[in-house]
């Protein structure tokens, strides 16, 4: 992890609700913790970043609209109090229009500027960007790490590819403090998920072994003559029951992850004419 993304060191616990939790538990417990209301995001689960916040025994300040924060109103709200700047990258969700989001870049200036911690949960956890494959407005680790940001969390599935896990990277000295909090023991990864992990982040050092053995990647790089195929295959196994077509349709990476972007794609169409039809097809399903 530490030669692929270039931190000074990481951690891995169970999930990435818990590597938030022990970041803030750890740097900001009894101190306000300065997060911006467009970015109070929901994860799987149904919990919530201010109820993780709730948990680490961080005060929770929140500053800006749900469609616009500006660096200034990070400013505004530092006191004596401020323990850290936090940010969340918008991973499940996606709005447009009249929006305004400060740039990590300004808020570690910010950070520096007042002597303050500042921590970007990236959610989803892409480790680099392969060059072929489209994946535009998302963050990355390596270059997130090279802003300056004392530390990110992100998570081991979703964009990463791994197994489930959440990773803590960034300042040793900061990691270091996490890794001695006796909740470790209770949040810690098996020998298992490490294994995988593993196997996943050695994946990352080329393009080609990335899209060959990461099952996420190789469905990202799919071309319209394979979906085809695929669509041929599944259309194949219905046509004896149920009368189908293939037509062209949209999809998205889903998990959580890039909700801005459309892939083109293609589907197979039931057609339905009289209702036993249906009540046939979810038999046979």
């Amino acid at each position: 992890m530490r030669y692929v993304t270039k931190a000074e060191d990481a951690v891995v616990v169970n999930n990435n609700a818990a590597a938030v939790m022990l970041v803030l538990k750890n740097l900001c417990a009894g101190k306000e913790a300065i997060i911006s209301r467009g970015e109070l995001v929901e994860i799987g689960g149904s919990f919530r970043i201010p109820e993780v916040m709730a948990a680490s025994g961080a005060k929770m300040v929140e500053v800006g609209a749900t469609n616009r924060t500006r660096i200034s109103d990070y400013e505004k709200a530092i006191t004596s109090e401020t323990g850290v700047l936090l940010k969340v990258h918008q991973s499940n969700f996606h709005i447009s229009g009249f929006t305004e989001e400060v740039k990590l870049e300004e808020l570690v200036k910010l950070g520096k500027k007042h002597n303050l911690l500042v921590i970007y949960d990236m959610g989803s956890g892409l480790l680099r960007r392969p060059e072929t494959i489209d994946l535009r407005g998302e963050p990355d680790v390596y270059s997130t790490l090279a802003t300056g940001v004392d530390l990110v969390t992100f998570s081991g599935d979703k964009l990463l590819g791994g197994p489930q896990a959440g990773i803590i990277a960034g300042k040793k000295d900061l990691v270091q403090k996490i890794q001695k909090d006796p909740m470790m023991r209770a949040l810690r990864v098996g020998k298992m998920t490490l294994a995988a992990l593993n196997f996943v982040i050695k994946s990352y050092l080329k393009d080609e072994t990335l899209k060959e053995n990461i099952p996420l990647f190789m469905m990202l790089e799919r071309d319209e003559n394979k979906l085809q195929d695929l669509a041929e295959i599944f259309s194949g196994y219905l046509q004896n029951h149920i009368p189908c077509k293939i037509v062209q349709s949209e999809a998205q990476v889903g998990g959580g992850t890039l909700p801005h972007i459309k892939i083109k794609s293609k589907a197979v169409q039931l057609i339905l004419e009289e209702k036993h039809q249906a009540k046939e097809m979810f038999d046979y399903l």
